[in-house]
Order: C-alpha cells, then structure tokens, then sequence
C-alpha cells in the first residue's frame, strides 16, 4: 500500500516539473521580448529626436529667408531680428544634427553636403542685405530674383526631406516590430496559462484516478 501510494506520489511530479517547465520557459521568453520592446521604444524615441533637429534646421532657414524678405518689403531693421536669431542658431543646429546621426557616416555624408548649401544660402541672403544697404531696395531685390537663393532652399529642402523619409521609415519599422511582440506577448501568455492548466488538470484527474485505486 504504502509502495503504491509512493509510486503515485512520483508520478504526480511528472505534471508539477512540466508546469515548472513551461513557467520557465515563457518567464525566459517573456523576458527577451520585453527587453527588445524596450530597445525598440528607445530607438523610436531616438528617431522622432532626429527628426526634431532635421525639421530645427529647415525652420531656422525658413525663419531667415522669411525676416530677409520682410526686411526688403519694409526697410525697418527690427525686421531683421528673426534673421539674426536664426542665422546664428543655424551651426548650432547642425552640430545638433551631426551628432545625432555620429554612429551613421552615410547620412554624416549628406549632412556634410547639406553645411555646404546652408553656407552658401546664408552667404547669399546675407549678400542680398549688403545690396540694399549700400544700394537700395530695388538693387538688392534684383540680386534676390536672379540669385541661386531659392535653388539653394530647394536643394536644402530636399536633402532634409531625404533624411526625413529615412527616420520616418525607421520609426514605422520599430512600431510595427513593437506591435509584432506585443501580440507575441499575448498569444505566449494566453498558450502558456493553457499548458499550466492542462498540466495541472491531467495531475489531479489521474491522482484522482489513481487514489480510487489503492
């Protein structure tokens, strides 16, 4: 009697290992997704940060280009001020940018291409103001209209919204990577409590059976 209630008690152990098992194995799993859940979340906050200084960049251009042309219109040098602010955050803005992308050297390669354009549009909004100083409205207008002035914007806006996309396509990967684990999550939760009890429910059916037995 006692061998046989010894024998039972052994066999009951068999379901207890195997919920131990699978607690064990989705507790270790849970673990790694989280963990890359984490990652992802970070990297997508990177990503919007990036996208923050690219978008930096172009406003403080915009804010310029927009002071320099109220200056023209109005010969009032307080319309200038947003030029100033701007034109002197602008380096600051793409060291800004620079350093967000330090670990990517191709996109480092377009930004280095993008100073260059920056430079040369600053220069020549900056050459457009000297004309109407020492010239006149209409002198310094022309020079506006026949200058590179809008092909150096439109180069800039285009290497900006190249680096745009590239984040933007970033950022939808990370999201959708991070939803693909949250359903991992879910479904390896709901499959493990399944194992857990069906574990559970063959030990007590077949110590029940057994108990009857001896």
């Amino acid at each position: 009697m006692i061998g046989r209630i010894r024998r039972t008690l052994r066999t009951q152990l068999l379901p207890l290992a195997g919920i131990f098992a699978v607690l064990t194995i989705v507790v270790s799993i849970r673990s790694v997704l989280v963990e890359r859940q984490v990652a992802l979340t970070e990297q997508v906050v990177a990503a919007f940060e990036r996208q923050r200084a690219i978008l930096t960049v172009l406003t403080l251009l915009q804010d310029a280009e927009t002071s320099q042309r109220g200056y023209l219109l109005a010969g009032e040098d307080s319309y200038l001020e947003p030029y100033r602010t701007a034109t002197a955050a602008i380096p600051n803005a793409l060291e800004t940018l620079k350093g967000d992308f330090s670990g990517d050297s191709e996109v480092l390669a377009k930004i280095a291409t993008l100073e260059g354009v920056v430079a040369e549009s600053v220069a020549e909004m900056a050459g457009v103001l000297d004309r109407k100083r020492s010239s006149g409205t209409e002198e310094a207008v022309a020079l506006m209209r026949g200058g590179k002035g809008r092909e150096f914007m439109d180069q800039i806006r285009e290497l900006l919204a190249d680096l745009q996309r590239s984040e933007a396509a970033k950022v939808a990967q990370r999201i959708k990577e991070n939803r693909e684990i949250s359903d991992w999550l879910r479904y390896g939760s709901f499959a493990g409590g399944a194992a857990i009890l069906a574990l559970g429910l063959i030990g007590f059916f077949d110590l029940r059976r057994r108990m009857r037995t001896i």
